[in-house]
């Protein structure tokens, strides 16, 4: 089992983006911080599906031309 920290995903052990993060349990009983991927397989494997892949995308910047770079 990979070292973890607190802001680590508690099945893979990787330190997810902010915004790619899921806390995930049931109401009144334990919770788990997951990354998005960890987060989408176990999702899938509780629905059955067998050959699920979870896709990352590229990160992308937009622009507004009257100020500066939105991320």
């Amino acid at each position: 089992m990979p070292e973890m920290t607190p802001n680590c995903c508690e099945s893979c052990g990787v330190a997810p983006r902010p915004f790619d993060s899921v806390l995930h349990g049931r109401f009144g009983g334990p919770s788990r911080l997951l990354c998005g991927r960890c987060f989408n397989l176990e999702a899938a494997r509780r629905g059955g599906l067998v050959d699920f892949e979870h896709v990352e995308f590229e990160h992308l910047s937009t622009f507004n031309t009257e100020v500066a770079p939105q991320n």
